[in-house]
């Protein structure tokens, strides 16, 4: 069995594919219903409260019809389970208060973790005097479930429980599909997806899933409700594209889910050298038809047109292809495409929009330091052209506060760019790092959490939400979501690695090592090592930290990490001597961390040194 699975009776419940198995079935358990089974079997022998289902599923602060989505969750539940609710073997009601799951549960890793209901203490080594870090088995469990909130699709099921199923909030545009399949003209439907969510994600009051969740969906045969579901939307705008010589003929349709309708359908027919016109009619067309379906009493949303020459604008749609590549080959010959959209039309605001992204990274949202100049240049000449390029100010606020540490620009500039596009899951992303570092913990995780809503399918969102809880002190959520992101992406070495952080902060040890030894098999770097090495310390294995942390010292790739280590160790001035270097080198993860990490404790944050090491980095 896996650590990530508990069994009760004949049921196996896997908290990383999120499944309840019987035998080697699966069971038909819908998302509320699972969270409820989730919060019964981690509080198992005890009293759930209604409240308490209704705040850890719904939250509190939300208004739902709660007896009938409670009462609803429980039918379908105990269907699944084959349950009688007149002789309970599972769950037993309890007459106006609540559930308990009254079962035995069997948890691997209970022989060798402490056993339920013990406490452990996590002991940070000091000369002065140590802080004791209280964790259990039981309490990291329980907090799991409550966490299971943050999971997907929450929105759709509770307009559901409500009542309300008319609006619409949210919406996905699918990959468009070339019935041509003609691979030359890829760029062109990619391009066309990509400027459609733009441009809606700038609709006041519309969650428009991003880019990179959609492009999951390319040529799927599911139905659309399905996709639906898993995108957490109210609306899905599916399309294709047909080539006939020199003219293409494209036909959309918005349908709403539930119930599902087509509420709109439309075709446009052009030469592929008027392309550029067929986008904006599609453009415009549906984005009034989302508008009026929002507020039908306001006026119509003006909605910006692409004013460029359309040769220039179809470079530029070759080169947001190649961009995707995220290899070297990929980003040189996007900036090639760019430069030759900027030769016919030096006023394209969009090329030099992507010629800034191309510069900026290495991949993801990793900033080149070898470009710094051009990204700069790139993004200034795009602001300079049209203001109000989201985009443009999330490359410049990500250059400025990652690696100029000029933290006052980036954050406006990345605060400008959450305000032009509430639906750039980039600018959401990178502004929740910019608000953590600043301390600012509740603001920080909404932004986390608004990157997952608008990204539900990217493993990167799951992990950034999930080092987001770290930093909040929430690392039973914490670990919920890194099992997401790993479900996700198996081989993503880095959710490995914030999977195996957040074990550790709930003192369940097997399970960090176990990931851990994962992410460094898988490559991870000097970075992982540290977090192992912390980890071997912590729960005894010496030999093996002490092996790994002259690894990481005589490599210096990773000073911020190195000095979590000593840190950890109570061995102070080391700590200070990687934070200096940690400083010298501006170290990525040390304005991001530094302020709410847990791994500084208060002995080591009151000596003087300390408020020395933030002084030098300046943050506000």
């Amino acid at each position: 069995m896996s650590a990530d699975e508990v069994r009760f009776a004949e049921f196996v419940l896997d908290f990383g594919r999120r499944e309840l198995r019987r035998g080697g079935s699966v069971a038909n358990l819908q998302n509320i219903p699972f969270q409820l089974l989730t919060l019964l079997v981690m509080k198992q022998g005890q009293l759930l409260t209604r409240e308490e289902i209704v705040e850890a599923i719904w939250g509190k602060d939300r208004f739902v019809d709660a007896e009938h989505g409670i009462n609803t969750a429980m039918r379908k539940l105990r269907q699944s389970l084959g349950e009688d609710p007149d002789h309970p073997r599972l769950i037993q009601t309890v007459v106006g208060k609540g559930y308990r799951f009254i079962a035995p549960i069997e948890v691997p890793g209970r022989a060798t973790e402490p056993a339920e209901g013990k406490v452990t203490a996590r002991r940070w080594v000091s000369g002065r005097r140590a802080v004791i870090v209280l964790t259990t088995i039981a309490a990291c469990l329980t907090a799991l479930a409550v966490a299971i909130r943050l999971l997907p699709h929450r929105h759709a099921l509770r307009a559901a429980v409500a009542g309300n199923g008319t609006e619409i909030r949210s919406l996905a545009v699918l990959p468009i599909r070339d019935l041509s399949n003609d691979p030359r003209e890829g760029y062109f439907v990619d391009g066309m997806t990509n400027l459609l969510i733009c441009d809606l994600g700038q609709v006041p009051g519309l969650r428009v899933t991003s880019y990179s969740s959609a492009m999951r969906y390319r040529n799927t045969n599911e139905p659309l409700r399905k996709i639906a579901y898993k995108l957490d939307v109210d609306a899905i705008v599916d399309g294709v594209m047909e080539r006939d010589g020199k003219r293409i003929r494209i036909t959309v349709q918005l349908v709403r889910v539930a119930p599902e309708r087509q509420l709109w359908a439309e075709s446009y027919e052009e030469t592929l050298g008027n392309s550029v016109r067929i986008q904006d009619h599609v453009t415009q067309s549906i984005t009034r038809r989302i508008w009026s379906e929002i507020d039908p009493t306001r006026p119509a949303l003006a909605v910006k047109t692409v004013r460029v020459i359309p040769k220039s604008y179809l470079d530029y749609l070759k080169g947001r292809s190649h961009q995707r590549d995220q290899t070297v080959k990929g980003r040189k010959l996007a900036v090639d495409d760019f430069r030759e959209a900027l030769k016919l039309d030096p006023r394209n605001a969009f090329a030099y929009v992507g010629m800034a992204e191309a510069y900026a990274t290495k991949g993801g949202t990793y900033v080149n330091k070898d470009t710094l100049a051009d990204t700069r240049k790139a993004a200034l000449q795009a602001i300079a052209l049209d203001d109000r390029l989201s985009e443009a100010h999330t490359a410049l606020g990500m250059i400025e506060w990652f690696e100029e540490w000029r933290w006052k620009d980036g954050a406006a500039d990345l605060r400008r760019a959450v305000e032009l596009n509430p639906s750039s899951a980039v600018a959401h992303d990178l502004y929740s790092n910019v608000l953590l570092a600043e301390g600012r913990t509740a603001e920080g995780l909404t932004e986390a959490e608004k990157y997952v809503q608008l990204d539900p399918v990217s493993p990167p969102a799951r992990l950034n939400l999930a080092i987001a809880d770290i930093l909040a002190r929430r690392y039973r959520h914490a670990v919920i979501e890194a099992l997401q992101a790993v479900s996700l992406d198996p081989n993503y070495v880095a959710a490995r690695q914030v999977l195996g952080w957040a074990y550790e902060d709930c003192g369940m040890h097997l399970q960090a090592l176990r990931e851990l030894h994962i992410a460094v098999a898988q490559g991870g770097g000097d970075a992982c090592k540290a977090y192992l090495a912390r980890t071997c310390f912590e729960s005894g294995k010496r030999l093996e930290g002490e092996q790994l942390l002259q690894e990481i010292t005589r490599s210096g790739k990773a000073p911020y990490e190195t000095a979590e280590v000593y840190a950890g160790l109570g061995q102070y001035t080391d700590a200070f001597k990687w934070l200096a270097k940690a400083v010298s080198t501006r170290d990525r993860d040390l304005p991001a961390y530094i302020r709410l990490d847990p791994w500084f404790n208060p002995t080591i944050r009151s000596d003087p040194r300390f408020a020395q090491i933030l002084r030098q980095v300046g943050l506000p």
